[in-house]
């Protein structure tokens, strides 16, 4: 391209329209209106149908702009896609199912937040725990259809269900437990322990179905054939008579994700001014206020640290600590839930961010080390305080935004500026502790020469 025809593009006032002397790119590299891509881009680009005839890889092909289809039946296709994916996910790995959502909104669909797929994410949790707990291994017997909607009699059984052997002992298991606790027992349910690792206390997790030679022997004496389940063939009597098994308690973990709480923050990892302040004003030592400050008091902290510039004089010229709580409570009124809300909804970008929020706001030691039962209750729980969030038309707004200045226009300038700091610190504090796990000695070239002498001795051949 001559330099002319660059200098007349980018001189104020000239009019740059597609295909014209004056636009920067030719009309040879569009197809259309829109800008193309060379699938090559090695490849001299001559024109538009010259080359691309006898050499395939040379054609041009446009870049999608919006992924979300136009017409009626390409959307319920892509819908029943996406939905498939969310069965595989809530079956599979059920805390990714938040990750699914804040994709589908990045992708270009702004009704990822809405009633229609909140509703189905709850139900499908809840129904993959189920099936779980019954011993299904695979959500789908085929593309179009699930396991559990699998017929007995080659289908024609609507409503009974086709057991595998799997599923029979599965049943066995809670019926084992059901009889035990009509016989004022312990339930003693096999599979009440079981988490995404395993058994959370480290016993030995049996496998499904069971051999003939190693059947499942109460220790009381209890006793359950395969043909006491035999009229256990609807869901429906299933869930009847095992629900308080299989499903969790409602209401365990209501309101958990949309309290107040401020990660691994604590008073140390404030500026050293700032807590002699607040130590001051406390009337503490600031190592008795590293250790006694409440979550209430960290979270004005952190409004006060993150809008300084709001905060400036009630901070400078205070006397007591109620003056501070005074000047920041109208902000949290709305804010706090707003902060809470963003972190629920920005942690969603990645499924361990997202675990560590689970073990923050449920009291979970470790997420892995937690029974599939409790962790079913709190996802159900995350997706109900989503629902709650949309509630409201701040929240609604705020689900929609995708990057830092749309959140900063829902939330206002200094509920954000207490949010960024609460992320920024949060993230800081992870950061450095993951880094002083490396900051000893280094023993590398010993380790490599240890690890050389072992393959050394390792022979390629039997017997060697």
């Amino acid at each position: 391209m001559r330099r002319s025809a660059v200098r007349r593009a980018i001189t104020p006032g000239t009019p740059v329209t597609l295909g014209s002397e004056h636009f920067i790119v030719p009309r040879r590299m569009s197809i259309g209106d829109a800008l193309a891509g060379k699938a090559n881009p090695r490849e001299t680009p001559s024109s538009e149908y010259s080359r691309k005839l006898v050499r395939p890889s040379n054609a041009f092909f446009q870049v999608p702009v919006h992924r979300m289809s136009h017409t009626e039946a390409a959307r319920r296709e892509e819908e029943y896609d996406f939905e498939h994916a969310l069965i595989w996910a809530a079956f599979d790995v059920p805390e990714k199912v938040p990750v699914l959502l804040r994709d589908r909104l990045l992708s270009g669909d702004a009704s990822a937040y809405t009633d229609r797929w909140l509703d189905a994410c709850r139900h499908w949790v809840r129904e993959a725990r189920y099936w779980r707990c019954i011993g299904v291994e695979k959500p789908f017997f085929s593309k179009h259809q699930l396991r559990a909607h699998t017929w007995g009699n080659a289908g024609t059984d609507v409503g009974n269900v086709q057991f595998s052997a799997a599923m029979v002992d599965a049943v066995r298991d809670l019926e084992y437990a059901v009889r035990r606790e009509a016989e004022g027992l312990p339930a003693n349910y096999v599979w009440e322990k079981w988490g995404p690792w395993g058994n959370v206390d480290g016993s030995r997790a049996e496998q499904l179905p069971r051999f003939r030679a190693n059947q499942h022997i109460d220790p009381d004496g209890v006793e359950v054939s395969a043909a006491d389940v035999e009229d256990l063939q609807s869901h429906g009597k299933i869930k009847e008579r095992f629900g308080h098994l299989i499903f969790p308690e409602d209401g365990a973990f209501a309101g958990a994700f949309l309290t107040a709480t401020n990660g691994s923050v604590t008073l140390a990892d404030f500026e050293p001014e700032m807590q002699r302040k607040y130590a001051a004003l406390r009337s503490l030592s600031v190592d008795d206020a590293i250790k006694l400050a409440s979550a209430d008091d960290l979270r004005t902290l952190l409004y006060i640290s993150g809008a300084r510039s709001t905060f400036e004089a009630v901070w400078a010229e205070c006397t007591t600590w109620d003056e501070i709580v005074s000047a920041v409570a109208p902000h949290r009124e709305e804010g706090d839930r707003l902060i809470e809300g963003a972190r629920m909804l920005q942690l969603c970008r990645d499924a361990d961010e997202l675990r560590s929020l689970f073990e923050e706001k449920c009291g979970f030691a470790d997420f892995h080390m937690t029974t599939d039962k409790e962790l079913t209750g709190a996802l159900i729980a995350f997706i109900d305080d989503l629902t709650t969030l949309t509630a409201t038309e701040a929240g609604s707004k705020l689900c929609q935004a995708t990057i830092d200045a749309q959140r900063a226009q829902v939330m206002g300038d200094v509920v954000f500026a207490a949010y960024r700091e609460l992320m920024d610190v949060d993230r800081d504090k992870r950061r450095r502790l993951w880094v002083s796990r490396f900051a000893g000695d280094a023993n590398e070239e010993k380790t490599l020469d240890y690890m050389l002498q072992q393959f050394a001795r390792r022979s390629d051949r039997p017997g060697g």
